[in-house]
């Protein structure tokens, strides 16, 4: 929530001055990359901290890698990015983080890995 996060605060009366230090550009994933996509094992596990990101790589994916993604389950970062991943047609499970810190998106990955097999090994 970057857009809900300057709304609440300013509703709450805050004077914000926002400084850019960075553009948010859509990068297309390289052939190498979705040829990577397609070959990860089961079960695949997408930590989810933006939506906006999840927006754009489901936008620029080929319709074979993005349907493999959407198999994937999710470790969201909150409630409002783990709705997005099941609106944004995600069909494996959809958990919450305590937090968008890598330790707790780990740790919620490894509690939703207590009943099934899962690999911690990265893939490159």
């Amino acid at each position: 929530g970057r857009g809900r996060l300057q709304a609440e605060l300013q509703a709450r009366g805050a004077r914000l001055i926002q400084a850019d230090v960075y553009d948010r550009v859509p990068v297309r994933p390289s052939p190498q990359a979705v040829a990577r996509l397609l070959r990860l094992p089961r079960p695949v596990w997408l930590a989810l901290s933006s939506g906006q990101a999840l927006q754009r790589i489901l936008q620029a994916l080929p319709n074979e890698a993005r349907d493999h993604l959407l198999q994937a389950r999710v470790v969201a970062a909150s409630e409002r990015l783990g709705r997005h991943a099941v609106d944004a047609g995600f069909r494996g499970s959809v958990i919450v983080a305590a937090s968008a810190l890598p330790d707790a998106l780990m740790a919620a990955i490894a509690a939703g890995c207590a009943d099934t097999v899962c690999s911690a090994a990265p893939v490159r």
